[in-house]
C-alpha cells in the first residue's frame, strides 16, 4: 500500500481478553513462498522500511525487519507531539511522516531518516489551511508530490454543511505543505476513510453520517488526480449498498475496493476499480452474521489475496479475495482466535506481514500466503496510540507495461438478426510504468462466430504509462441463437495476447408496435356537437410484418367516441393512421381506449382517449336569488332563475318544472327561450298552493221505531184492564180465576212495556266525521327544473317549505 488511513472507531465493545491460541503455519510450503517474498521485498526496496504509532502527545517510531517483520525502536522514540495527533501517514517515497491534529485544525510534518527511520520536525509545521475544520482522515498520493486531508466540514461561507479536502503540494526537499487550490475543493461531509491506489491515479473518500443534514451518509467519493495540479475530477462511483460508513480498503493491484459499512449489522461491500478512470462498480456484499458488530478497520495483505477486518468487538475477521472477480469467502478460522485489537491495522506494502494496534502497543502478523492464517509477532509498546502507519512502496508495483482491459467481457443481449446494434467500448490502459508497444495487426477478433462482431479502434502503435485508448465494437448477428468471439490486443506487455469475451444473443425479428402520440385527450366538446379528429400513428418498429386484425374502441364511455382507420398490415418501419373523434353524450369527463389486436408482443396495444362534455346552456339562480323558498299555504313562491348558454351554442330551449305539492300547480316563465352565445336570459318558476278550510260538523234527527211510538197507548190499556179486572174480582164468587188473568195481563202489560222501551232506546241521533281540511299540506318539496334542447338536458333542483 503507497498509503495509509486511520479512522477513529465509532463503535467500541468491550469483550474478555481470550486465551492466546496463535496458528502456525498450516502448509509445508509456506516456508518456501515465505522466504521467496521476503527475498523479493528485500531486493525491490531502497530504503529501509519504518512503522509508526501516534498516541496524542507521542509519535513511536519502529524500525521493521524485512525477513521477520519484528519491529524495534528507532533512535529517540518515542518523539514529543505537543498538538493531539491522531491519524497520520506515511510519504510512500519514505520521505515524510504526516499526523493529523483535529482540535487544532492543521498537520504536523516530520522528516524521517532513510538510515535509523528517525524522526525530526520539519519547519514551519504544523501546516493548517484556512477554509477547512477538524481534519479526519488523510492519504499520500503514490508518487509523493501531494497530500490529502478530508476535513469533517469548511469554514467558509457555503461549506459549512460540507466537507472539505486539503489539497496539499508536498516540497520534495523540505517536506513543507502548501495549498494546491485558491478554492475549497468540495468532500463530504463528516469523512471516515480516504485511501489512494497503488499509481497515485484515483482518490477515494467515504462519508459518514452527516448530523448537519441527517444524511446517514455511505457514499464514496471517487475522483481521479491530475498528476500535475494533484486536483480532482470526479468519477462515477456506485459501489456502496447504505449509510454508516465506516473504513475502506483497497487492493494493491488496482482490481477491487472494499467498503465496510453498518449501523445495527455490519457489511462489507465489494467492489470493481475501472483502470481507465477509478469508476466503481458493485460486486456483491458481505454480512457479518452477528447484529451490532461493524468493520472498524481493513487492510488487505501485499499478495492481494486477503482481506482483514478488525471489528467493534475488537476482533479479526479474515477472507480470502477471489483474484478474477473480486468476491469475498470468509476463511475457516474467522474470526481469528486468540487476537485483540484496537482500530487501526496496516498491510506491509513490500512484505506478508500486516501490523495493528493492540491492547499494548503495536501487534504484527506474518500471514501464511496460501491459507492467510496469521502467525503473532512480538508486540511492542506503543502507550495511548491511536493510529498505526508503515513506509514502503509495493513490490507488485509494476515494472514494464502492463496491458488493463476495461471491462473485462462483454455482452450485448438480445439483438434482432440482421441488425447492427450500437458500439460497445473495450478501453486499453497501460497501467504500467513502460510504453507499452502494440503489435501487428494490434486488433483482431476471433472465435466461432467472429464475423458477427466488428472492431474499430483508437489505438496507435504505441500508448505511455497511464494512458489509454478505446476499441469500439458493434455486433450484427447473422443467424438466431447464442453468438460469441473474442476481442484479442496483442502487445509487448506480460500476458499477451490479452483477450476480452464478447457474446450476444441473435434473436428472429418480430414486428413491434410504436404508437404516437400514447394517449389523446381532447377539449371541452359542447354536448351534441363533435370535437376536430385527432390521428394516432402506428409504426412498425420492428423487423417482421406487422398484422393488425382489428382496431375497437373500449371503455365505459366507448360511445362518446368514434375512429376511422387504414390499418391492415405493416411493413417494417411503415405507419397507419387512426382518426379518432370526440361526440359527448353527457356532461363532464368522458373516458375509452382505442384497442388495437395485432401480432406484435403485448397485444392488445392500447391509447387512452380522455375529454370532457360540456353542457350547451345551464340553469341556475339568477344572481344571489335563493333556492329554498318557505311560504304559508295559499301564497305562490317564485324562484328567480337564469338560462345560460355556453359559448358558440344557439338554439331553442323549453323550460318547465315538476314536483309541486298537492293543491298546487308548478310553471315556469316563459316556458320557452331562444338562447344565443352565452347571452343569459332570465326566467322565472312560480308554485301556486292552495289555502287549507275546514267543514262544519252535522248530526241528523234520531229515527223512532214503530213499538215506540204506541208505547204509551198500551201501557194506559193494559192498565185499566188490570183495574177492571181487580173489581169484578171483588164482587165475584170466582175471584181467583179473575185475579189469575189480572196477573197475566199485569205481565204481559210489562212485556209489552219492556219490549217497546227495548225497541226504543237506539233512538238517538247519528254523528258524522269531520272532512280533511281542503289545501296545499304542509311539509317540504322538491321542485325540478328542466331545460331542454332536443335531447340534452340540464336540471336544477330548489326547495319548497309550506308551513
Amino acid at each position: 500500500m503507497p498509503c495509509v488511513q486511520v479512522r477513529i472507531a465509532a463503535h467500541s465493545k468491550s469483550l474478555s481478553t481470550p486465551v492466546p491460541n496463535l496458528r502456525a503455519v498450516s502448509s509445508a510450503l509456506a516456508p518456501i513462498v515465505l522466504a521467496i517474498l521476503a527475498s523479493a521485498s528485500a531486493h525491490a526496496q531502497s530504503q529501509a522500511q519504518h512503522v509508526y504509532a501516534s498516541g496524542g502527545t507521542a509519535v513511536f517510531g519502529f524500525a521493521k525487519d524485512s525477513t521477520t517483520g519484528a519491529l524495534t525502536a528507532t533512535s529517540g522514540s518515542p518523539y514529543s507531539q505537543t498538538l493531539d495527533g491522531s491519524a497520520l501517514a506515511v510519504d510512500p517515497l519514505g520521505r515524510f511522516l504526516y499526523v493529523l491534529n483535529p482540535n487544532a485544525n492543521d498537520v504536523s510534518v516530520y522528516a524521517i531518516d532513510q538510515t535509523t527511520g528517525a524522526l525530526s520536525n520539519v519547519p514551519n509545521s504544523p501546516f493548517t489551511a484556512d477554509d477547512a475544520t477538524t481534519p479526519q482522515v488523510l492519504a499520500a498520493e503514490a508518487n509523493g508530490k501531494f497530500l490529502y486531508v478530508g476535513n469533517h466540514q469548511g469554514s467558509q461561507s457555503g461549506f459549512t454543511t460540507v466537507g472539505v479536502i486539503d489539497i496539499y503540494s508536498i516540497d520534495a526537499n523540505t517536506g513543507a505543505l502548501a495549498s494546491a487550490t485558491p478554492t475549497p475543493t468540495p468532500g463530504p461531509f463528516n469523512p471516515v476513510s480516504m485511501v489512494v491506489d497503488a499509481k497515485g491515479r484515483f482518490l477515494y473518500v467515504y462519508q459518514g453520517p452527516n448530523g448537519a443534514t441527517g444524511d446517514a451518509g455511505g457514499a464514496i467519493e471517487a475522483s481521479q488526480i491530475d498528476p500535475i495540479t494533484g486536483l480532482l475530477t470526479p468519477s462515477l462511483s456506485s459501489c456502496s449498498g447504505g449509510g454508516f460508513g465506516l473504513a475502506l480498503a483497497i487492493d494493491p493491484k488496482l482490481r477491487f475496493l472494499f467498503a465496510g459499512r453498518g449501523d445495527q449489522q455490519g457489511y462489507i461491500d465489494a467492489c470493481t476499480i475501472s483502470p481507465v478512470d477509478g469508476s466503481l462498480q458493485s460486486i456483491g456484499t458481505v454480512r457479518f452474521p452477528d447484529e451490532n458488530v461493524f468493520p472498524d478497520a481493513m487492510a488487505i495483505d501485499s499478495s492481494g489475496q486477503f482481506l482483514y477486518v478488525v471489528t467493534s468487538q475488537r476482533t479479526m475477521r479474515a477472507y480470502s479475495i477471489d483474484q478474477t472477480t473480486g468476491v469475498l469467502t470468509e476463511l475457516p478460522n474467522s474470526p481469528l482466535p486468540g487476537i485483540l485489537l484496537g482500530f487501526s491495522i496496516v498491510a506491509d506494502p513490500q512484505g506478508p506481514f500486516l501490523y495493528a494496534l493492540g491492547g499494548k502497543g503495536i501487534v504484527g502478523f506474518q500471514v501464511d500466503p496460501l491459507t492467510g492464517a496469521l502467525t503473532q509477532i512480538a508486540e511492542v509498546l506503543t502507550t495511548g496510540s491511536v493510529a498505526v502507519a508503515i513506509s514502503g512502496t509495493p513490490v507488485l508495483a509494476s515494472s514494464g507495461p502492463v496491458a488493463a482491459l476495461s471491462p473485462t467481457s462483454v455482452d450485448f443481449g438480445n439483438v434482432t438478426v440482421g441488425s447492427t446494434t450500437a458500439p460497445l467500448v473495450v478501453y486499453v490502459v497501460n497501467t504500467g510504468d513502460q510504453t507499452l508497444d502494440f503489435s501487428s495487426p494490434a486488433i483482431s477478433i476471433t472465435g466461432t462466430n467472429s464475423s458477427d462482431f466488428q472492431p474499430t479502434n483508437t489505438c496507435g502503435a504505441t500508448l505511455v504509462p497511464n494512458q489509454n485508448c478505446t476499441i469500439s465494437v458493434n455486433f450484427t448477428p447473422s443467424a438466431a441463437g447464442t453468438r460469441s468471439a473474442s476481442l484479442t490486443i496483442s502487445d509487448n506487455a506480460p500476458g499477451s495476447p490479452q483477450s476480452v469475451p464478447l457474446n450476444g444473443q441473435g434473436v428472429t425479428p418480430q414486428p413491434a408496435v410504436y404508437l404516437v402520440p400514447g394517449n389523446v385527450t381532447f377539449l371541452e366538446t359542447l354536448l351534441g356537437n363533435s370535437s376536430s379528429a385527432k390521428t394516432v400513428s402506428v409504426t412498425n418498429s420492428g423487423q417482421a410484418t406487422l398484422t393488425i386484425s382489428s382496431v375497437a374502441l373500449s371503455g365505459s364511455n366507448s360511445n362518446d367516441f368514434s375512429q376511422t382507420n387504414d390499418c391492415t398490415s405493416l411493413a417494417p418501419a411503415a405507419s397507419c393512421a387512426i382518426h379518432v373523434t370526440f361526440t359527448p353524450l353527457a356532461s363532464g369527463q368522458r373516458a375509452a381506449s382505442i384497442l388495437i389486436t395485432d401480432n406484435a408482443a403485448g397485444s392488445p396495444h392500447t391509447v387512452a382517449l380522455l375529454g370532457v362534455g360540456d353542457a350547451p346552456f345551464t340553469v341556475a339562480p339568477n344572481g344571489l336569488n335563493p333556492t329554498s323558498l318557505t311560504i304559508t299555504a295559499g301564497q305562490t313562491a317564485q324562484y328567480e332563475l337564469q338560462l345560460t348558454p355556453a359559448a358558440g351554442f344557439t338554439g331553442a330551449v323549453t323550460l318547465a318544472c315538476s314536483g309541486a305539492p298537492l293543491e298546487a300547480a308548478c310553471a315556469a316563465s316563459p316556458s320557452s327561450a331562444q338562447v344565443n352565445n352565452a347571452n343569459p336570459i332570465p326566467f322565472s318558476v312560480s308554485v301556486a298552493t292552495t289555502a287549507r278550510s275546514f267543514a262544519v260538523p252535522f248530526q241528523l234527527a234520531p229515527r223512532r221505531a214503530p213499538l215506540e211510538m204506541i208505547r204509551w197507548p198500551l201501557i194506559l190499556f193494559f192498565g185499566l184492564v188490570i183495574l177492571f179486572l181487580r173489581r169484578m174480582g171483588a164482587k165475584t164468587a170466582a175471584r181467583t180465576t179473575i185475579l189469575t188473568w189480572s196477573r197475566v195481563a199485569a205481565g204481559f202489560a210489562l212485556l209489552t212495556i219492556g219490549g217497546v222501551c227495548a225497541c226504543g232506546g237506539g233512538g238517538s241521533g247519528i254523528p258524522v266525521q269531520s272532512p280533511p281540511p281542503v289545501g296545499t299540506p304542509a311539509g317540504k318539496s322538491t321542485i325540478t327544473v328542466t331545460a331542454t334542447h332536443g335531447t340534452i338536458t340540464e336540471q336544477l333542483q330548489l326547495t319548497l317549505i309550506v308551513k
